[in-house]
C-alpha cells in the first residue's frame, strides 16, 4: 500500500480522485489537504509515495509546494492539476521534475494511467531489489564456502561460525550429497539417530556440502550407513553420499572437504550410494589423463549442466595436490581457456574474466558453466531473443560510443535491413529510436547537473552539437539550452 497525497482547495476534486482510486481498488492510502500549507504539514508528518498538487491553491500554491519538497526530495513523483490545458507554469514546473499534468475536471483514464505506471515501476524496483538482495546473499554464501574450502578463513572466525569453544576438543567430518532438495535433506538429518550431531549446510545446484560435528563419531557413521541404505534410497530415489576423513582441528577442515569431493567423484563414477575417502581414490584422480576442459565444453554444448559441473569439481580435485602457486596458475589458465572458447562460440555471451584469486576463479568457473548452458537453451528455444536483448543491454551501457546497425549486423552475419527488422520485432522499438532515447535521457541528466550543451552532446555520443540540439528539440519540444536554463533557476 502506497501513501498518496492530494492537495486541492476544492473538496469535490479531492473526493473525486479518492473515489476513482477506491473504485479501481488501486493500492493507495489517500491523504487529503485543502491547501498548500496543509499539504506540506502532511508531507512532513507522513511517509508519502505519490503527490497530486493543484497549481492554484490558497496560502501556498502548488508550484511553491513542489519547490519546497524538491529541496530535499528529488524522487517522490509529483503530478500537477490545472484548469487550463495551456498555462504559464511549464518552465517553473520543469525544474521541479513534474511527472505529469492532469487537466480538470479529472479524466479517469489519464489518472489511472499515471497511477498504474507508478505501481508498475515500483513493483519492478521491488522485484529488482529482491533479486539483487538474493544475489548478494548467494554470492556471499558461495564466497564464504569457497574461502573455507581453500583454507583462506582464519581459524578463529571459523570456530565462531561453527560455535566451537576455543579450547574444547572436537571432531568433525565433511559430507557431500548429490542434488537433493535441501529441506528434505535437513529433515532427514533431524531423525532421532542424528539428534546429538550438529549440521551446517552449503548447497549448490548440483551438490550439497555438509559439515557435521557428531557427538559420537562411530555411532554417527553407523547410523549414516544404516539409514542411507534402509531409508534414503526409497525416499530420495538414487542418491550419493561421499565422506571425507575426520578432522580433529578446524585447520584440517579444508582437507576433509577436498577429500569428500574426491570421494564424491569416485562414487559417481562407480554408481555407488555411499563412499568414504581413501588414498587410492586420490592416486586414481591425480594420475588421470583426461582433458577436463574439453569434457566440460562438450557437456555444456550437450546442455548437460549437471555433468559439466561435476567435471569442473573433478578438475579442481585433480590439481588440488599441487603447490599453492602452481595450483593457482593451472586453475587460472584452464578457466581462461574455457572463457575464450565460450565467448567465441556463443554469440553475445559475456562474463568477466576472474582475477588471480582461487575463490574468484572458482566462482567464475561455475558461473560460466551455468550461464553458458542457460544461454544455449534460450538460443535453441528462440534463435535471436537472448541475442537482441543482449544488444539492447549493451546499448544501455555503451550508448556514448559510435554504435551502428552495420556493426551489429556484421557480428551476426546478416544484412542490415534484416537486423533492423529483427531488433524491432524483439524489442518493440527500432534500433535508432532506442539508441536515441537512451542518449537523450542521459543528456537530460547531464544538463540538469549544469553540464554545457556541447559537452552533454559529446558525452552521449553526438559529435555535432547542432544536430544534437535538433534531435533534443524534436523529442522534448524544448531546446537543450532552454531545458538547462530552467534547472538553473
Amino acid at each position: 500500500m502506497y501513501n498518496l497525497l492530494i492537495a486541492d482547495d476544492e473538496q469535490l476534486e479531492r473526493d473525486a480522485i479518492e473515489f476513482l482510486i477506491n473504485k479501481k481498488e488501486l493500492p493507495f492510502n489517500v491523504l487529503k489537504a485543502k491547501n498548500g500549507k496543509e499539504a506540506l504539514q502532511i508531507y512532513n508528518q507522513e511517509s508519502v509515495d505519490f503527490i497530486i498538487l493543484d497549481i492554484k491553491m490558497p496560502l501556498i500554491n502548488g508550484i511553491e509546494v513542489g519547490n519546497i519538497i524538491r529541496e530535499n526530495d528529488r524522487v517522490t513523483p509529483i503530478v500537477y492539476l490545472t484548469a487550463w490545458s495551456n498555462f504559464d507554469y511549464a518552465k517553473s514546473a520543469i525544474s521541479i521534475g513534474v511527472l505529469e499534468y492532469l487537466v480538470k475536471p479529472i479524466n479517469k483514464k489519464e489518472l489511472y494511467k499515471v497511477l498504474e505506471d507508478f505501481i508498475e515501476k515500483k513493483e519492478i524496483e521491488t522485484s529488482t531489489k529482491n533479486e539483487e538482495f538474493k544475489t548478494v546473499i548467494n554470492q556471499f554464501s558461495r564466497s564464504f564456502f569457497a574461502s573455507m574450502k581453500h583454507g583462506l578463513i582464519d581459524s578463529k572466525v571459523l570456530k565462531k561460525y561453527f560455535n566451537l569453544k576455543v579450547d574444547t576438543f572436537f571432531e568433525g567430518v565433511s559430507l557431500i550429497v548429490s542434488e537433493v532438495n535441501i529441506d528434505r535433506l535437513k529433515h532427514f538429518f533431524t531423525q532421532k539417530e542424528f539428534i546429538n550431531s550438529r549440521f551446517y549446510y552449503f548447497p549448490t545446484t548440483d551438490r550439497t556440502t555438509i559439515i557435521v560435528f557428531p557427538k559420537n563419531k562411530s555411532k554417527f557413521f553407523k547410523q549414516l550407513n544404516y539409514n542411507t541404505n534402509a531409508i534414503m534410497s526409497s525416499k530420495f530415489n538414487k542418491i550419493t553420499i561421499a565422506i571425507g576423513s575426520v578432522f580433529t582441528s578446524i585447520e584440517e577442515l579444508p582437507r576433509s572437504i577436498r577429500e569428500a569431493s574426491i570421494a564424491y567423484n569416485i562414487a559417481r563414477t562407480n554408481n555407488e550410494t555411499i563412499h568414504e575417502f581413501n588414498n587410492i581414490d586420490e592416486n586414481i584422480l591425480y594420475n588421470s589423463s583426461i582433458n577436463y576442459i574439453d569434457e566440460i565444453e562438450t557437456a555444456i554444448f550437450d546442455l548437460n549442466e549437471k555433468k559439466a559441473r561435476e567435471i569442473a569439481h573433478k578438475f579442481y580435485d585433480s590439481i588440488s595436490h599441487l603447490e599453492k602457486n602452481a595450483l593457482l596458475e593451472t586453475y587460472y589458465q584452464n578457466v581462461l581457456i574455457l572463457h575464450h572458447v565460450l565467448t567465441k562460440k556463443i554469440p553475445f555471451f559475456t562474463i568477466s574474466k576472474p582475477h588471480k584469486s582461487v575463490v574468484e576463479i572458482e566462482i567464475t568457473f561455475f558461473n560460466m558453466i551455468d550461464n553458458a548452458v542457460k544461454a544455449l537453451i534460450e538460443d535453441r528455444r528462440d534463435r535471436y531473443q537472448r541475442i537482441f536483448l543482449a544488444i539492447k543491454k549493451e546499448i544501455e551501457i555503451h550508448y556514448n560510443k559510435q554504435l551502428t546497425m552495420e556493426y551489429y549486423s556484421s557480428l551476426l552475419n546478416m544484412n542490415t535491413k534484416y537486423f533492423s527488422k529483427l531488433f524491432k520485432t524483439y524489442n518493440n522499438i527500432s534500433f535508432i529510436d532506442y539508441l536515441t532515447n537512451i542518449r537523450l535521457d542521459k543528456a537530460k541528466e547531464l544538463l540538469k547537473e549544469g553540464i554545457s550543451v556541447k559537452d552533454s552532446a559529446k558525452a552521449v555520443g553526438y559529435m555535432d552539437s547542432a544536430y544534437f540540439s535538433k534531435v533534443f528539440s524534436q523529442r522534448f519540444n524544448i531546446n537543450p539550452s532552454q531545458f538547462k536554463q530552467a534547472y538553473e533557476k
